[in-house]
């Protein structure tokens, strides 16, 4: 027996808090917590509770074009390709001084740009490029330039496929280095994309103009006529990743929408029989059955093994890269566009918002989104779904603390997770379009001021009504202190008064995280040996954003 006794704690404007006592029955303290806290992460509020608001396309307008353009000393061109010799004449032809290399051990201080082929292949010499520039500390920016990796409309540009989840990744963990992944429509150097375009992970050139990612409503435009998503009692159905937490859903869900033979496919052991639940049992006569063709397939297979870029080796990239990308080839060889009812695959958003440490499967979810336009432009009406976490399931949902971390990270990005059944019922609406991706999130409600995480969500993102004003009866405004916005303080010039500045404002963020008074805060050790869990850093990274007005890289903190 225990006993518990809670005291309110609650300060200021910092929210409810409150001292917690654990004693034994003999009043022996156990355990002592002081201002406790408990949060819940918001999800969209006043907006419509409906898929509508739950499913997104990607647009493609154009990028904002900087004033001051990145000036080139030297371009460093990898691999040995036609085209790289062209881009090297055109560079030359401007002014600009080129070397061609096929391997960055090369690398010496100049600025560096690639262009790359082959799936697996082309991802590791990213990642030895990446590490060079980074551990020798050069000042050069790595573009890769590919053609067709959104569209796959190539075998070459489906291979690029992987290049742009894993360029986005190395976006987010290497800013400083970063300049773009540009899948280009045409053979010449795209000048404007290089220079104009900044912080921005991925661009698309079409029709000559740079373009960058923006998530948007689904179009009405795009409806189909005839379902896509149609389920029949006779037909078969094989699931990929079949006996994991999403794969045994979809069957469950496959199963109330009528379909009476299931094919899971798993490299997961198959539980003992009496463990099966009652639908689980019509697979039982599955050896004896002599079963139709398949007439859909969805490809929900994958492993997660999250390192960070600069520390990601070959091996453990293929490592979670082969569920993916092999698997779905063997689906696409398996099953050509345009003979099932319908190939849905499984993808990401976190390849869309830059999570660290996902390279190889950010890289893995991006090549099946290049895949389903590839089906797409045969026929076929492919389907990638690019589905935020599912609250409580997944990969990465395997404690308690990890699925705390992927809500707080959902939510300093400026979105959330979502329910089995708001999944579920996304699939079905995204299947009503005539497109090749389906992004399913809920946007975070984001305060009326509070800086965009990430640009990709501006154009859906929800925020809270500002303060109203009130006129007084001259005719001029009245707010309230709490009401009135007020202006970020300037960052001082270079120097000793900047480092004061800065320093003070991230021990006022830690200290507001870990409800402390500054003065308490020490500044020389690591945040964790400060009682900083992983969750509180997301936090702590969010409030250095809205402190300083600019973006914080997760590796950073």
């Amino acid at each position: 027996m225990a006993y518990i006794h809670v005291k309110d704690a609650t300060q200021g404007n910092i929210g409810p808090a409150s001292d917690v006592i654990v004693s034994d029955a003999n009043g022996v303290v156990l355990a002592r917590f002081t201002s406790m806290r408990f949060s819940e992460f918001e999800a969209t509020r006043n907006t419509k509770d409906d898929v509508d608001s739950l499913v997104h396309s990607i647009a493609w307008p154009p990028a904002r074009l900087s004033e001051t353009p990145y000036t080139f000393e030297h371009v460093v061109l990898f691999d040995h390709e036609e085209a790289i010799e062209r881009y090297g004449l055109e560079l030359e032809g401007r002014g600009i001084s080129t070397s061609i290399l096929t391997s960055p051990s090369g690398l010496a201080p100049v600025q560096t740009s690639t262009s790359l082929a082959n799936a697996e292949q082309d991802c590791e010499m990213l990642f030895d490029i990446v590490k060079a520039v980074a551990s020798q500390g050069l000042d050069a920016r790595i573009f890769v330039l590919t053609h067709g990796a959104l569209s796959g409309s190539s075998a070459s540009g489906l291979a690029n496929g992987a290049l742009v989840g894993l360029s986005r990744i190395i976006a987010a963990e290497q800013p400083n280095i970063w300049g773009a992944l540009i899948d280009n429509e045409a053979d010449a150097f795209p000048f404007q994309a290089v220079k104009y375009v900044q912080n921005a992970d991925i661009v698309k050139v079409e029709d000559s103009v740079a373009r960058a990612a923006r998530l948007r409503s689904m179009p009405a435009t795009r409806i189909v006529s005839r379902p896509q998503f149609d389920v029949r009692s006779e037909s078969t159905y094989l699931i990929t990743g079949g006996l994991g937490a999403l794969g045994l859903e979809v069957a469950d869900f496959l199963l109330e929408k009528g379909a009476r033979r299931l094919v899971l496919v798993s490299r997961r052991k198959l539980p003992p029989r009496r463990q099966w639940s009652a639908a689980d049992e019509l697979s039982y006569k599955l050896d004896a059955f002599d079963l139709p063709s398949a007439e859909g397939v969805v490809h929900a297979a994958g492993v997660i093994e999250d390192q960070l870029v600069l520390s990601t080796t070959p091996s453990t990239f293929n490592r979670v890269l082969a569920p993916k990308i092999r698997g779905a080839l063997a689906l696409h060889s398996l099953f050509p566009p345009a003979s099932l009812s319908f190939f849905v695959l499984f993808s990401s958003c976190g390849q869309l918002f830059g999570f660290p440490g996902q390279a190889s499967y950010a890289a893995g979810n991006a090549f099946l989104d290049t895949l389903a336009e590839h089906r797409r432009a045969q026929g076929d009406n492919a389907l990638a779904l690019q589905y935020t976490s599912w609250r409580g399931m997944g990969l990465a949902a395997s404690s308690e603390a990890s699925a705390d971390f992927i809500e707080a990270d959902l939510e300093s990005k400026g979105i959330t997770s979502v329910s089995k059944e708001e999944a579920l019922k996304a699939w079905e609406h995204a299947a009503k379009f005539d497109l090749a991706h389906g992004v399913v999130l809920r946007c975070r409600e984001l305060e009326h001021d509070e800086q965009l995480a990430m640009d990709i969500i501006e154009d859906v993102a929800v925020r809270k009504a500002a303060p109203s004003l009130s006129c007084s009866p001259n005719g001029s405004s009245n707010t309230s202190p709490a009401a009135t916005t007020q202006p970020a303080n300037s960052v001082p010039p270079p120097g000793p008064e900047r480092s004061k500045y800065l320093l003070d404002s991230i021990t006022d963020c830690v200290a507001l995280v870990l409800q402390l008074d500054a003065s308490d805060v020490d500044s020389k050790p690591a945040l964790p040996d400060l009682g900083m869990d992983s969750v509180m850093t997301v936090a702590s990274r969010k409030e250095l954003q809205k402190t300083l007005g600019v973006k914080v890289p997760p590796t950073l903190v």
